[in-house]
């Protein structure tokens, strides 16, 4: 399942370093636990972009042993991504997953996007007012806008997105109001070729309404709080379980120099 937790299975409590005087090491178990809270954007072994690729591990290693990207179709490598994308502020992680993907690296790209003082504060902020559109963005709006687009409009599409917005954003020295923000998505989606010419408008107050509602999106295409649902309440309380923050990110659940 699309889960993660933290694998403790191993942890010593009298080993708390290792030799070098570092912290102990730790794992993200990206198979159980994140349920709801992390948003996985691709799947390697079920979308049809990568249909095309090989399923045999064979293959893959004889393409490796001549200089070429081990592109097989199978769920390899799971990099998970801690963000608070609404802090304006680079996190190196993006940059190799961009890398990665555009080398078609087998990679599965999970993220858990969490503001970084409700992560500081222990608890998630609660929905803010629309203020027609002229508040600040927060990270619950990336939250959502990332699960509803993943869900209509494709993985590759999100990814692009995310990739794009959080570059594009970085060196803000303010952040943007909520409408923009959700203007800079359907821009790039437009861009894309994902949506339709003339459609902006109508996609724009689409995850307006999302964002009004300050809920993810059912299966009926309507916002509301069922269990099956990702929550942003749900991505705050993975991060206090874990003990985990924006800035940290993990390969197959090893940490990544932040």
């Amino acid at each position: 399942e699309d889960e993660a937790s933290l694998d403790q299975s191993n942890f010593d409590p009298d080993d708390e370093y290792d030799d070098d005087g570092n912290s102990a090491k730790y794992r993200i178990d990206v198979g159980r636990g994140g349920k709801n809270a992390i948003l996985y954007l691709n799947d390697i072994e079920k979308d049809p972009e990568y249909r095309s690729w090989p399923t045999s591990m064979q293959q893959m290693f004889y393409s490796s042993q001549f200089g070429g990207a081990p592109t097989v179709r199978r769920n390899l490598f799971t990099l998970l991504i801690v963000i608070d994308p609404a802090s304006n502020t680079h996190h190196p992680a993006v940059d190799v997953a961009a890398q990665l993907l555009n080398s078609q690296f087998p990679l599965r790209l999970g993220v858990l996007i969490v503001d970084n003082y409700d992560v500081s504060n222990g608890t998630p902020s609660a929905p803010f007012t629309w203020n027609r559109g002229e508040r600040p963005f927060h990270s619950r709006d990336s939250f959502l806008l990332m699960h509803h687009i993943t869900k209509k409009y494709g993985g590759m599409a999100a990814i692009s997105c995310l990739l794009r917005v959080l570059n594009d954003t970085s060196d803000l020295e303010e952040k943007l109001s909520v409408g923009d923000y959700i203007g800079m998505h359907v821009a790039l989606l437009a861009a894309m070729n994902v949506i339709g010419s003339g459609r902006e408008d109508l996609v724009q107050k689409e995850m307006e309404d999302l964002l009004k509602a300050g809920e993810s999106e059912g299966l009926g295409g309507k916002a509301n709080d069922s269990k099956k649902e990702p929550k942003y309440e749900n991505a705050v309380q993975f991060a206090l379980d874990k003990m985990i923050h924006p800035g940290m990110s993990f390969l197959n659940g090893i940490p990544l120099p932040e």
